[in-house]
């Protein structure tokens, strides 16, 4: 589910690399962004991952996710995470 919903997402919410590591990812294994900050780049993924749910969710209630305030709320985060790790 959540490779399906972040498909969409590459080039916004997550990189190239980070949907590879997705894809790539088993079960019972924990995705990592390396960075020096490993508190930062646990709350990146995890924010990666709540919006993968909620647009999951949404969709399966009928909605759409791109007009939701809590998805636009979640890239921003996720964007605001990203250039802690960057900067």
């Amino acid at each position: 589910m959540i490779r399906e919903e972040l498909a969409r997402e590459v080039g916004r919410s997550i990189t190239e690399q980070e949907y590879s590591d997705i894809v790539n990812d088993r079960a019972f294994r924990t995705r990592r962004i390396v960075a020096r900050n490993r508190e930062t780049s646990a709350a990146l993924v995890n924010a990666q991952h709540e919006l993968a749910f909620r647009k999951r969710r949404l969709r399966d209630r009928g909605f759409d996710p791109e007009v939701d305030p809590l998805v636009a709320a979640r890239r921003l985060q996720i964007h605001s995470l990203r250039a802690r790790l960057n900067a």
